[in-house]
């Protein structure tokens, strides 16, 4: 019954978007070879779906059978992140699938249990979908922070905000507010970002409100995970290192900042179909034992994609008074099997404490090494400014030093505020 069913299906040229999606669910679990372009269906270039419906109709029981036994243990984070945003597609649907056929509906229910078996397996990485908020003001360094937020995004959502001041109409055309909204729309659509995951928003500044406050109210509005800021705006670099909208809103905001340098780069973009794909990028972690650092760790691991690579550095140093910073005994191999049990490429790394550097001049040096496009490090010294101690309470702090130093993407963890949001693509 179940294999006339897909007999049948095999032969209708066009399927429906609930069926393809279904159809391409399974494909993903099996590892089903994509086709770079179908002769035998009208569906999107490099798809699972014809291969994939002619093993269900051939054999529809060893199929069945294999979907039942799978060991999410063996199942890459790839295959995890494409059954995410397939089963979160605005078009996927158990109902419409069923309206089908019970066998695609019993399909569609099975790609339901384990994308949540997926999520709540121990130890497994996230998948990469955040919300994420970008200032923009029109500058060269605004349309870099926007790239990086595209590619920080996953399967999340992008927000992109400017604040605009009436007062400046002295501006060129380039500049005002109608021609940058106009032109950040035109890259979401020429990227292909789905529609329902992103949006452009001219925000007015009001009087007596900074630009620093309006971006920090702005990505509280919209619960951004991310907040993403270039290191300096249309004024352009100066003797200081991040500007002061960006360091301010670093040091006040409630959520993860990333910071984007001239230097910075995302991995080269490669168009499979419908698919806007990222070769691999590579991300650096510090840790030292503490909460803080082992929170940026985490936030690496669920912004980072599945094909990206983590490098985790732990140096040993002591305090003045001689006493040991933090035991590493163990601390290697801790990372090391949270590395292995997530999947994740890459390594755990431990350094001395070189006399002549700073721990943050030898976090630069490592990322540098590893030709890292983002650094992550946990907040230190820097919370104390948002507490009330004033810019001199956080100045000389390793992450205060790592975010004005870095050459690549700076990723400013703070803890607790990687809010796992349910996020619609279509």
């Amino acid at each position: 019954m179940a294999a006339s069913f897909f007999a049948q299906l095999e032969e209708v040229t066009k399927p429906t978007p609930a069926v393809r999606l279904v159809i391409e669910g399974v494909g993903t679990l099996l590892g089903c070879q994509e086709e770079e372009l179908s002769t035998r269906h009208r569906v999107p270039p490099h798809s699972r779906y014809s291969p994939t419906v002619a093993l269900l109709a051939s054999s529809f029981a060893p199929t069945m059978e294999r979907l039942l036994n799978l060991d999410f243990a063996l199942l890459s984070n790839g295959v995890a992140e494409g059954v995410y945003v397939l089963v979160r597609h605005a078009n996927f649907s158990e109902a419409k699938a069923r309206e089908q056929g019970d066998p695609l509906g019993e399909l569609a229910q099975l790609l339901l249990r384990v994308d949540a078996g997926l999520a709540e397996q121990p130890g497994r990485k996230p998948v990469a979908a955040a919300a994420v908020a970008v200032a923009i003001d029109g500058s060269r360094m605004s349309h870099n922070a926007f790239d990086v937020a595209c590619h920080l995004r996953g399967a999340g959502t992008v927000d992109v905000v400017h604040v605009s001041d009436p007062s400046k109409s002295y501006l060129p055309a380039q500049l005002k507010a109608e021609y940058i909204q106009m032109d950040f729309e035109t890259q979401c659509v020429a990227r292909a970002l789905p529609s329902g995951s992103w949006g452009v928003r001219v925000v007015p500044k009001e009087a007596g409100t900074s630009t620093r406050d309006m971006i920090l109210r702005r990505a509280a509005a919209v619960r951004a995970d991310v907040l993403v800021l270039g290191a300096f705006g249309r004024k352009g670099p100066s003797i200081f290192s991040v500007g002061s909208v960006t360091d301010y809103s670093v040091r006040c905001s409630a959520v993860t900042a990333v910071i984007v340098k001239p230097r910075s780069v995302v991995p080269d973009r490669v168009i499979q179909g419908s698919r806007d794909m990222y070769l691999p990028a590579t991300w650096v972690c510090a840790v030292d034992g503490t909460q803080n650092s082992h929170h940026a760790c985490e936030t690496a691991m669920r912004l980072m994609r599945p094909q990206d690579s983590l490098h985790v550095l732990h140096i040993r140093h002591e305090f003045v008074a001689g006493t040991l910073h933090s035991d590493s005994s163990g601390l290697v191999e801790e990372y090391e099997a949270l590395l292995r049990v997530a999947g994740i490429d890459g390594g755990v790394s431990m350094q001395e404490a070189v006399p002549e550097q700073t721990i943050a001049q030898q976090i630069c040096a490592f990322a540098e090494d590893k030709l890292a496009h983002y650094c992550a490090i946990g907040v230190d010294g820097m919370s104390a400014h948002a507490m009330g101690g004033g810019a001199q309470a956080a100045m000389g702090s390793n992450s205060d030093q790592v975010v004005k130093e870095c050459r690549c993407t700076v990723v400013m963890c703070k803890e607790g505020v990687m809010v796992q949001n349910e996020l619609t693509t279509t």
